[in-house]
């Protein structure tokens, strides 16, 4: 029975890629038109920003189902159902209006962020060597720390496969260290409705997440590893060196923004990491993102082999922050061969 409700939600999600891509063609819904002004843009082509939509209804129906009938885990339905509509809602709205501000989004994630702490009891108490967290400090830095990887992955979100791949490499180590029956269940789920966007979306970019997918997305992935690293003797900075790329790209753009440009950390642009991969050197999206996967792939290993030890984890991470910010360097002062990315 499991086996087929895997294969049942990637198939749901996989037609209902196409179900929105074609309700969004057709009557111009969730809609990123080729001519609108956007700074990190690389696609020159009318896209659905739908993709969120086939990824949530597939692995909260699936969710529904497992949690039912099958093992019962209480607050499951409300914590990853409940929860993360809210979060998702936030995004899908910005992505049909274009008009929804970022605190207002920042608002619906927090609401769903604290109804999925609350369902399922996943308060980040344990930070590593030793320092635990009174109640009053674990719940809004739990808060803080799922809203923040929403963010993470939306900002990740530029190129065919990219947030999605990153996801799906990231789940699969979840799938590799995690025994506990909730996480375990719930990652393969998910993992099976992006699967089902992937490969609509790579390599040649059919239909994007939108904001909607992307913030559910980080919202799953954030809630996965608290309950998972806070409920076994693997480290909280598991998690953290597993998605050290979205969420070292957050850090370095708000500071890069703040003080180098001096622009608001919530304006878009088209200077992350990713963006001067495309313009510099591959001028290709799927190539873009096979970069990426190719430099996430050894710090998300290492993660996994070190999975219990934070302070070779927290080691892991700094390692990381130092290659990228050579890396984002070299590139800023490389000459491009050609410039096609506004």
């Amino acid at each position: 029975m499991d086996v087929l409700l895997v294969l049942g939600t990637f198939v749901v999600s996989f037609v209902l890629q196409h179900l929105a891509l074609y309700i969004s063609l057709k009557y111009a819904l969730f809609f990123d038109k080729n001519d609108t002004q956007k700074p990190q843009r690389c696609h020159d082509f009318n896209a659905s920003r739908g993709g969120g939509i086939g990824i949530i209804i597939a692995f909260i129906t699936a969710s529904l189902y497992f949690d039912t009938f099958a093992q019962h885990f209480e607050g499951a339905i409300i914590g990853f159902g409940v929860g993360g509509f809210c979060v998702f809602l936030g995004g899908f709205l910005e992505d049909i209006t274009g008009r929804i501000s970022p605190l207002i989004r920042l608002c619906a994630q927090s609401v769903g962020a604290l109804i999925a702490i609350i369902a399922l009891g996943a308060l980040v108490v344990d930070i590593g060597l030793g320092v635990m967290l009174p109640f009053a400090l674990a719940l809004p830095f739990s808060v803080f720390c799922i809203v923040g990887v929403c963010n993470a992955m939306n900002i990740l979100d530029g190129f065919n496969g990219l947030t999605s791949g990153i996801a799906l490499m990231a789940l699969a180590m979840i799938l590799l260290i995690s025994d506990n029956a909730l996480v375990h269940m719930h990652s393969l789920l998910l993992c099976c409705a992006i699967a089902g966007f992937f490969v609509c979306n790579f390599p040649h970019g059919r239909i994007f997440l939108g904001d909607g997918g992307a913030y559910f997305i980080g919202f799953m992935l954030a809630l996965l590893l608290i309950v998972l690293t806070q409920s076994t003797d693997i480290s909280a900075w598991f998690g953290v060196a597993l998605l050290i790329h979205p969420l070292f790209e957050v850090v370095f753009s708000i500071v890069r923004k703040r003080f180098v440009h001096h622009i608001s950390p919530f304006a878009p642009d088209n200077r992350h990491l990713h963006s001067l991969i495309y313009r510099k050197l591959t001028h290709s999206s799927p190539a873009t993102s096979l970069c990426l996967y190719a430099l996430n792939l050894p710090f998300m290993l290492c993660a996994l082999l070190f999975a219990r030890d934070t302070f070779m984890l927290m080691l892991l991470c700094a390692t990381f922050a130092v290659i990228y910010v050579a890396l984002y360097i070299w590139l800023v002062h490389k000459e491009p061969r050609r410039e096609n990315c506004d």
